[in-house]
């Protein structure tokens, strides 16, 4: 073999090497450069997301907070019925128990029907506001007859309030007057046997001093 076809070889064979080396480093300049955009981009995506959830997250304490005022509001409305429907249902008997008209209406409605038919609905409605005495489960019983009249459990005692005649309302001396009934009364009523059945179910309530 002649020296020039040597060196030919030789050259050929260095060129080879070179232009391996050079398409190595090229993939590796460009990788970096790759890895670089991704980082870049990691850390934008990562500061918008973390402005975003601040946004979010004080979003959320401003709509907590008015839900909070909001609630308060309702509570205090529903106890103000409460308390105008106690006087006309109800006496105040260590506990407060149902007077003769409120016996009267509970029947009237099929009030233990109602009750024991919803039991699971009604009790998880008192088991959202935690109760911690008895006193704590009578305001809640009231609540989630009261708060909750939208849902179709309550139609069928709508339509007897909307259908019913004047009640007819009896003092302890005997004499009959007539009273308007409102939905505020009918829950009313169902709130006191409802207090009594979530105490029964839940004996670590404590009742008394």
């Amino acid at each position: 073999m002649q020296t020039w076809e040597l060196i030919g070889i030789a050259v050929g064979i260095v060129a080879s090497i070179l232009g391996g080396v050079w398409f190595i480093f090229s993939k590796v300049f460009k990788m970096g450069r790759f890895s670089q955009r991704i980082e870049e981009m990691d850390k934008r995506t990562c500061d918008a997301s973390c402005k975003s959830h601040d946004n979010d997250i004080h979003f959320l304490q401003d709509t907590m907070g008015t839900v909070k005022e909001d609630l308060i509001a309702i509570k205090s409305l529903l106890l103000i019925k409460h308390q105008d429907a106690s006087s006309i249902f109800s006496m105040k008997n260590s506990p407060r128990q149902l007077n003769e008209n409120g016996k009267r209406l509970f029947a009237e409605i099929h009030g233990n029907d109602f009750l024991k038919s919803n039991i699971s609905f009604l009790f998880s409605k008192i088991n959202e506001l935690q109760p911690q005495t008895a006193l704590d489960v009578e305001n809640a019983a009231h609540i989630a007859c009261t708060a909750y009249t939208d849902n179709e459990i309550f139609n069928e005692l709508k339509n007897f309030v909307y259908n019913s005649p004047s009640f007819k309302m009896v003092d302890a001396d005997g004499n009959e007057k007539l009273y308007d009934l409102t939905l505020s009364d009918v829950c009313f009523v169902l709130s006191l046997p409802l207090r009594d059945m979530y105490l029964q179910a839940h004996p670590e309530i404590i009742t008394s001093e």
